[in-house]
């Protein structure tokens, strides 16, 4: 796994947090994450943008999110000084809220690079990351997010999330006060191909790391990884869940990103026992 990369996308994805609560609970509103699809695309291609923004108790926000891309070839620091609204390339929203991120539109506005990305070989290429930021706003609380859109030779995928567990079963339910492992499992099939770091590169499939965010309760974790060997053996790691006491339903957000930047995300709600 790429962790520059994971930290990079993830980087102010987690903005507006309550400062005397952990990062992984939620107390008011959130714009969590945000996803590209495809995470890498091509000088010819384009992605969706889509965000996700959470109220206070957890529940999905239906907040209008606007969307600019930034130039390739400039430092981005601070969104507002590095990328003002006046410099940069506004995206348009659809109706059903995902904006379209068209690469030609970018290369026209801010240049294109000297030459094109090298052909991929057995382990992935270089990729020129186009920054876009996100911004909604939820009962007066301006929520920023940057997502970088890779462009290479080849496009890339995004994860898929097969399952969210407690200790080994389906995360469904709990019995308050209890302590459980939670986990996340990617399909195996929709993640992508990378090399090991070793001096004699091997194939392998990319990892993916999962933060989980909870509306009560308590985790000793931000995250946790899943990592392959090449025969595709898999390290599953898990966080440890502290139920809370009272018997009012949990919602569990799960957001699962790869090293190409790769997101998605799925909502668990939890019923006491």
């Amino acid at each position: 796994m790429r962790a520059a990369a994971i930290a990079l996308t993830f980087g102010l994805a987690a903005c507006g947090g309550d400062a005397l609560a952990p990062s992984t609970l939620i107390t008011e509103a959130r714009l969590l994450a945000v996803a590209a699809s495809p995470p890498v695309t091509t000088l010819d291609g384009e992605a969706e943008l889509r965000a996700l923004v959470v109220a206070a108790d957890g529940a999905p926000a239906d907040v209008a999110v606007t969307w600019r891309a930034c130039s390739p070839w400039r430092v981005l620091r601070d969104p507002d000084l590095d990328c003002a609204p006046g410099d940069a390339l506004p995206l348009a929203v659809d109706a059903d809220g995902a904006a379209r991120l068209r690469v030609e539109d970018v290369l026209a506005r801010f240049g294109g690079p000297g030459a094109p990305p090298p052909p991929p070989g057995a382990c992935p290429g270089p990729v020129v990351p186009i920054p876009v930021i996100a911004t909604a706003t939820v009962d007066g609380t301006r929520l920023v997010a940057r997502k970088d859109v890779g462009v290479g030779a080849a496009a890339r995928r995004a994860p898929v999330i097969a399952a969210i567990t407690l200790d080994d079963q389906p995360a469904a339910s709990f019995t308050p006060g209890a302590v459980y492992r939670l986990a996340a499992v990617p399909a195996l099939d929709s993640l992508d191909a990378t090399c090991t770091d070793d001096p004699e590169p091997v194939a392998v499939r990319e990892g993916v790391r999962t933060y989980f965010y909870v509306s009560a309760g308590g985790l000793d974790e931000v995250a946790a990884d899943v990592s392959y060997q090449p025969d595709d053996t898999a390290a599953i790691g898990s966080v440890e869940f502290t139920a809370p006491d009272d018997a009012a339903p949990v919602r569990l957000w799960s957001v699962m990103l790869d090293g190409d930047g790769g997101a998605a995300w799925t909502l668990r709600t939890l019923d006491a026992k």
